[in-house]
């Protein structure tokens, strides 16, 4: 006991190589853990594209037939694929496990939080079920989680006077190699520590660290593309990001989405000491240095991937995609304690009233929920429903179905997202509201409505919250099913 208290990164290092064993080790989805299914996850479209970039890689295949994703990834996969073809991320992963870990204790000690406390917030959080599966199954964002704790920390450590530009520059420019989209958080951390110390010599030497990974990158982009986009680039750009009812958006993915998808939980019901997070953020708002750091990324973080069109509460859980969160889920555990910090400290503390202040109002916000109202049949609409024979979920989620309104056409997956519910059909509109008389284009093969659709727009209900115990919802048995939380 004495030990561990002595040691406390030590014990969590050893408590977390045990938890991803266990989790690797016992994921139903791992390689030829399930007969019926012995790829396991180098079954999915996702993952099969990354071994294939990483077995490519390592035979100086160049073909662009072979790549898909940003390269970063597969590169830190690739030395591995010989050694072990079935598992040559195992230990890249928890690498990068150990690395966000040690980033987040350093970061954590800036912001005035002991190496034992920044353990178990850690542990605590990373260290869960939901979210160690996302540290475990090979996804692009497990080496950026760790590169922005350690880039957050180095950070940090340049406001407090300890100056790596290099190392920042380095860390900085590596993230989008990896997961370009994450790029804006590696450009307000590169920001943040010039503002720390504006010179041209730290300027230099961050330009040349981030020179030290671009150069060679792109090269090797140049050998695969030529000068050319990659598809996953131009796929992307053409899916892209929308602040279209942003709100509304942040409702479903963090709050509840049953309402309008009568599926699916939101992030907070995994994980609901995130519940504390708009306080640490107003508290860290106020305060110069690390939190303040924090806060902001997570703030951009957030903002982007709730903005990102792909991004449903239907993939959440059910196609994992809670991943885009996994640097996230531990930072929102240190603004939480950071806020009740603050708030036990009551009168003695430097922040009052701001912290008790805080945490009514977010406290009050995250009672407030967005349901589906009826519209006339003219009125702006969020949301379609189409009475009729549900056609199956593949035909409905996957298929290119387009609509036309007023205002032009509206395809599936790039601005709407069609999917069956007991009864008929349900449109959610991603990029705009469906304006005026709604036409089908091209329907789900052998469907047809029994009816015109009703519409729906959103509106504000304050209620008991969702999120932090289970309300009373329909089911929709047609939906897949999930296999988390």
């Amino acid at each position: 006991m004495m030990s561990a208290l002595r040691h406390p990164v030590r014990v969590g290092c050893a408590v977390l190589t045990a938890l991803y064993v266990v989790y690797y080790f016992g994921n139903p989805f791992l390689p030829g853990a399930n007969p019926a299914a012995p790829l396991g996850w180098w079954g999915w479209s996702d993952q099969a594209f990354t071994l294939e970039s990483a077995r490519a890689l390592i035979r100086l295949n160049f073909s662009p037939a072979h790549h898909w994703y940003p390269l970063g990834y597969p590169i830190l996969g690739a030395p591995f694929v010989r050694w072990s073809p079935a598992h040559p991320f195992v230990l890249v992963n928890l690498g990068c496990l150990l690395a966000a870990f040690a980033g987040f204790v350093a970061f954590a000690r800036r912001a005035s939080v002991t190496s034992g406390w920044a353990t178990l917030i850690f542990v605590g959080t990373a260290g869960s079920r939901a979210a160690m599966m996302q540290w475990v199954v090979p996804w692009n964002t497990t080496p950026v989680a760790a590169l922005i704790w350690l880039l957050l920390a180095t950070v940090a450590g340049q406001q407090a006077g300890r100056h790596r530009p290099g190392l920042i520059g380095l860390m900085a420019a590596a993230i989008p190699l990896c997961r370009p989209t994450d790029a804006l958080v590696a450009l307000l951390c590169a920001a943040v520590a010039l503002a720390s110390r504006p010179s041209r010599q730290d300027a230099g030497r961050m330009a040349l660290g981030g020179a030290a990974v671009l150069i060679p990158y792109a090269g090797l982009h140049v050998a695969i593309y030529g000068v050319h986009l990659s598809p996953y680039m131009t796929h992307s750009a053409e899916i892209g990001f929308s602040l279209y009812g942003l709100g509304w958006k942040a409702s479903t993915l963090l709050l509840d989405p049953s309402a309008w998808y009568l599926d699916g939980v939101g992030l907070l019901r995994a994980a609901p000491y995130l519940a504390l997070v708009p306080a640490g953020m107003l508290i860290a708002a106020v305060q110069r240095g690390p939190a303040r750091l924090l806060a902001a990324a997570m703030l951009v973080h957030i903002v982007l991937y709730v903005s990102y069109i792909d991004l449903l509460p239907t993939g959440l859980w059910r196609y994992l995609n809670v991943h885009y969160f996994t640097w996230v889920v531990p930072g929102g555990g240190l603004l939480a304690w950071i806020a009740m910090r603050e708030i036990l400290r009551g009168r003695r503390g430097a922040w009052f009233p701001l912290a008790p202040s805080a945490l009514a109002v977010s406290a009050a916000a995250l009672c407030i929920t967005v349901v589906p109202v009826p519209v006339p049949a003219t009125g702006p609409a969020r949301m379609l429903f189409y009475p009729g024979a549900p056609p199956g979920f593949d035909a409905a989620y996957f298929r290119p179905l387009v609509v036309r309104d007023d205002r032009g056409p509206l395809a599936n997956i790039y601005d709407i997202r069609a999917f069956p519910v007991p009864g008929g059909m349900r449109l959610v509109a991603l990029r705009r509201d469906f304006a005026g008389d709604v036409i089908w284009e091209a329907a789900p093969p052998g469907w047809s409505a029994a009816g015109p659709p009703e519409r729906f727009a959103a509106g504000f209900r304050l209620g008991w919250p969702c999120w932090l115990l289970p309300c009373r919802r329909v089911p929709n048995p047609l939906m897949p099913p999930a296999p988390l939380p």
